[in-house]
């Protein structure tokens, strides 16, 4: 009983209206699908959202891929620790890259705070009415 209650919980996060990050064309009701959401949400989370979208995609299908040929290394695959490497490799330079954007991306902060903005915003009417 309380496994199902645990996975129905868990298809609900994942099914969710807002983590709809869909690939064109594709299903996206199948647990790999799922998982790929749930990464770009989390790469959404680390990097902000306006991060560039294929930068995003393309991390989020590297690291599912880094984590699919890490079950076939499990499982005995003979070729997986090879493809392993380079996937791991090529996800830590897309994630490298992105941390650089991000930091060569310009402050959006505001130049003014709240305070400023209203007191300004009072003073040009004669006071708050």
């Amino acid at each position: 009983m309380q496994a199902q209650a645990l996975r129905a919980g868990r298809r609900r996060v994942s099914n969710h209206a807002k983590n709809l990050r869909m690939i064109d064309g594709v299903d996206g009701r199948s647990q790999s699908a799922r998982r790929d959401r749930d990464l770009v949400d989390a790469i959404l989370g680390e990097f902000g959202g306006t991060a560039d979208p294929i930068a995003v995609r393309e991390l989020a299908g590297l690291r599912l891929s880094i984590e699919i040929t890490q079950c076939a290394l499990v499982h005995g695959d003979r070729h997986a620790r090879n493809d392993l490497v380079r996937l791991t490799n090529l996800a830590n330079r897309a994630q490298r890259a992105m941390r650089e954007a991000k930091r060569a991306a310009p402050a959006t902060a505001p130049t003014t705070t709240l305070q400023e903005r209203l007191a300004a915003k009072y003073a040009a009417k004669g006071g708050p009415s």
